[in-house]
């Protein structure tokens, strides 16, 4: 089980819809009206295009062609089809809506057969917008921290500190979406697995994905960030590209992997008593022995009050399971002298894996370590073999 923010893409493909992002009720210039008139409130409307009053949006006029309108000419003989291409359901998401508008540059709503809006690069700046690109930096943050927490065996909290009326300390004061960068940009291999070819096209990704954060935290839009319909476009298009490799990344990554193949499983009472690393002896309690953690679920850093909440519970779940024979307590630690990375779990005999690894998905665990005499296999929540070594890795 993943955490929720892995879905924001939801907001665009499932919950959002063209409908949220129109104009209602556009200008509709009078076929019999002014040419001339119709050309000018176009102009204080800032249309390029407008549906023509009673044709339910299937015909239209354009400002450029009423340039050339002469005094007394009706709207009317400026009108022309609207083209198919540019009507879209009303239904329809709002990711398909802004593919859409990328492709047109205006759109025509329709809802029950009947023109219900139109949608222009102005409705970019529209609340819908702005708070749906809002939720996918913040989703992209907590990524990112996570990411950067498992890739350099340092954990750190998904949301950055802040400010509290009882922490008000230097380090709450500084650990801003700024930390974050910072993190980031000093951590290569994630760099590269997000698929920035290099430092400095990170650095600048990142920059571009803080500004388009304060403008939206100050009321601002999207249109704060280009010039021109092109650019904004783009700029909603990177940042969903940047939420798709973060969302890849903490679904399956290597690094993961790489930090559960490099775990020592020490005694909580005896850290001389390794069950898995170097100098591993004879296991204490009787084999297969399932390894089973409660702590920082798919590595959402909880902390230490927390984390240690979830551990007293499994304890407890454990105990009631009828089928453990023998329960120790144990940490899982990095080999790398480097990385501050540990975790209390629980040893458990008289499981099987399946049983076992029920209790690791019930607990929000990526995986679970299984110990027998002479081997660790890292077990995946979907019951794959993700590595096998010996148990003793002198």
């Amino acid at each position: 089980m993943l955490d929720r923010d892995l879905r924001i893409d939801e907001l665009a493909t499932s919950i959002l819809h063209a409908e949220h992002i129109c104009s209602r009720d556009p200008f509709q210039p009078d076929p019999a009206g002014s040419a001339e008139q119709a050309k000018l409130l176009m102009q204080l409307f800032e249309l390029d295009q407008a549906p023509v009053a009673g044709s339910g949006g299937h015909q239209i006029v354009r400002q450029a062609d009423l340039g050339a309108a002469d005094s007394g000419q009706p709207a009317s003989a400026f009108a022309v089809d609207t083209p198919a291409e540019n009507w879209i359901d009303h239904a329809a998401s709002l990711h398909d809506a802004l593919d859409e508008l990328g492709k047109r540059s205006w759109l025509f709503v329709r809802a029950n057969g009947s023109l219900l809006g139109t949608i222009s690069i102005k409705d970019l700046g529209r609340p819908t917008i702005s708070a749906y690109l809002f939720a996918v930096i913040l989703g992209i943050e907590r990524g990112l921290r996570r990411l950067y927490g498992s890739y350099e065996g340092r954990p750190i909290p998904d949301e950055p500190m802040g400010v509290s009326a009882d922490q008000d300390t230097p380090d709450a004061r500084s650990d801003t979406f700024n930390t974050t960068v910072k993190y980031v940009r000093g951590c290569k291999p994630l760099i590269e697995d997000l698929g920035f070819a290099g430092t400095k096209k990170a650095k600048r990704a990142l920059f571009e994905i803080k500004e388009l954060r304060d403008h939206l935290a100050h009321a601002r839009t999207v249109l704060e960030c280009g010039k021109d319909y092109g650019t904004v476009l783009q700029r909603i298009r990177d940042l969903e590209s940047m939420a798709s490799n973060v969302k890849r990344l903490l679904s399956s990554r290597e690094s993961v992997w790489h930090a559960y193949a490099n775990t020592e499983i020490v005694s909580a009472d005896d850290q001389n008593l390794v069950f898995a690393g170097p100098g591993a002896k004879d296991l204490p309690i009787p084999p297969p022995v399932f390894v089973i953690s409660a702590q920082n679920p798919y590595e959402q850093f909880l902390g230490e009050a927390e984390n240690s909440r979830r551990t007293k519970i499994l304890s407890e779940y454990l105990k009631t399971d009828p089928g453990v024979t023998a329960l120790e307590k144990v940490i899982g630690r990095s080999a790398d002298p480097n990385a501050l990375w540990e975790e209390e779990s629980w040893a458990a005999s008289g499981l099987s894996r399946v049983q076992a690894l029920e209790v690791g998905r019930l607990f929000q665990q990526r995986a679970i370590f299984e110990l027998t005499e002479n081997e660790v296999k890292i077990i995946s929540s979907d019951g794959q073999i993700v590595h096998v070594s010996p148990r003793n890795s002198n």
